[in-house]
């Protein structure tokens, strides 16, 4: 027994609202049926009135089962929807012919996105069919001959199959600016040396391979260097007591944001609460938005930027688009092209080497690292505690308790402690610097805070 089909011809989009602020909109549609779903070609360039002209056959389905047109505009990293519109088998084909559907908005089901046009035949088969009219009985005696009943045999339609439709799992991308907030000083806290913690190593995790996701362009898997017990043994426990050096001043920044990172020469990027990524090339007075979405941003002093996602994939920029790299991570630090550091979601940490393209297993964990143009590693473990490493003496524990590190070589480090405050490495001791923030990047001349409260960001030459 056959089954029933549904074909659809997707011919148009017209006044289809668009999500970009430059240039014109790639956008293509998704059919969903059930469980079976099928995508356009993409009409690049084709702005608001896309034209498409393709149909599909879903094959074995019901007049009363749901189906959903979902518009899509093809980006780099994450496609963003633009309008959608839900309906039945049964709906769809009331009419003959092409008929133009309204779209509503895939945020805000009250608002209208623009129109699509579509031509949708169900065909079932078994449906009963009419009874033939009765032949009238002539009235002569010759034999009337029946002419001769031919079965037209329909072709057989083969189903290309299409491939399955996979949802590109970065983060949406909501064309907004940064929230512009009035100038204002961060709350000064009285001064307060971090907590200091009894010495103690952070925990070294045998080397099993990083959590790795397979990258767009194929990397090598990540190198495990082997785990020495005792390489983290401390051989100094620096423990000095810290003074107030209030030698910062805070200039607040146009915008607001979650995430700060700070390269060379004025360069700055951001990521605000809707994982939104900003550049500013003029110390934070002006930003300009980057294609994708991330929740951590590195950014080195040759201009190499780092991103991480919500879904712990990390994304390299080549000046004009991401490029995805091995391994997964929550957390990175960039100070050049040779000098890059992450720490995945069991607290391993690692560092990439540029010339193999692959991260190799450094020993000890943490919750945050940051990574010096020396190769010297500062890093917070889950106790709160802060260590130093250099790539030939290991970790040494440093006095001091703190939740956030942001480092430029071996003698410059910042960190912000669980209160918020802030203090400045002085070669022996903390310094407590006026101020709250809780997320901090720096480098041999620049410290720049977020707070996360109030979303306002600040910088200070150092």
């Amino acid at each position: 027994m056959s089954k029933p089909s549904f074909e659809v011809n997707v011919h148009q989009c017209k006044d289809l609202k668009s999500v970009e602020l430059i240039g014109k909109q790639d956008p293509y549609v998704v059919v969903t049926v059930g469980k079976e779903s099928w995508k356009t070609k993409v009409h690049e360039a084709g702005g608001s009135n896309p034209v498409f002209n393709q149909a599909y056959i879903f094959n074995d389905v019901t007049a009363k089962l749901e189906v959903n047109f979902t518009v899509f505009d093809k980006e780099v990293l994450a496609d963003r929807a633009i309008a959608r519109l839900d309906s039945t088998v049964e709906a769809l084909c009331k009419n003959t012919g092409p008929q133009w559907h309204q779209l509503i908005d895939k945020d805000n089901f009250s608002k209208i996105a623009g129109d699509i046009q579509l031509t949708c035949k169900f065909v079932d088969p078994n449906a009963p069919k009419p009874a033939a009219p009765a032949q009238q009985v002539q009235q002569q005696t010759v034999q009337a001959q029946q002419p001769q009943v031919v079965y037209v045999q329909q072709p057989q339609v083969v189903m290309a199959q299409q491939p399955q439709v996979v949802y590109v799992q970065q983060p949406q991308v909501v064309m907004q600016q940064p929230q512009v907030v009035m100038a204002q000083q961060p709350q000064v806290v009285v001064a307060q040396q971090p907590q200091v913690v009894v010495a103690q190593q952070p925990q070294v995790v045998v080397a099993p391979t990083p959590v790795v996701q397979t990258p767009v362009v194929a990397q090598p898997a990540p190198v495990v260097a082997p785990v020495a017990t005792n390489t983290m043994t401390s051989t100094t426990t620096e423990q000095k007591s810290g003074t107030v050096k209030a030698n910062v001043k805070w200039g607040q920044l146009a915008g607001g944001a979650i995430r700060i990172a700070v390269g060379a020469k004025n360069h700055l990027v951001c990521a605000n609460t809707l994982d939104e990524i900003y550049e500013s090339r003029d110390g934070g007075r002006n930003w300009s938005k980057l294609p994708g979405a991330a929740c951590e941003v590195a950014l080195g002093v040759d201009g190499d930027l780092w991103v991480i996602n919500k879904s712990e994939q990390i994304w390299r920029w080549n000046g004009s688009a991401w490029v995805q790299m091995s391994g997964a991570a929550v957390k990175i630090s960039v100070a050049n092209k040779k000098n890059i550091a992450c720490v995945n979601k069991a607290g391993q940490i690692f560092k990439w080497d540029e010339g193999s393209q692959s991260w190799h297993l450094v020993d000890g964990a943490a919750n945050r690292v940051a990574i010096g143009v020396d190769g010297t590693m500062w890093a917070v473990n889950s106790e709160k505690q802060i260590w130093r490493r250099t790539p030939s003496s290991g970790w040494t524990l440093i006095s001091g308790s703190a939740v956030e590190v942001a480092c430029h070589d071996h003698d410059t480090a910042w960190v912000v402690n669980n209160l918020g405050q802030i203090y400045q490495w002085g070669g022996s001791g903390w310094h407590l610097q006026e101020g709250e923030g809780h997320v901090i990047a720096c480098n041999n001349n620049t410290v720049a805070i977020c707070n996360t409260n109030s979303h306002h960001m600040f910088t200070s030459s150092i």
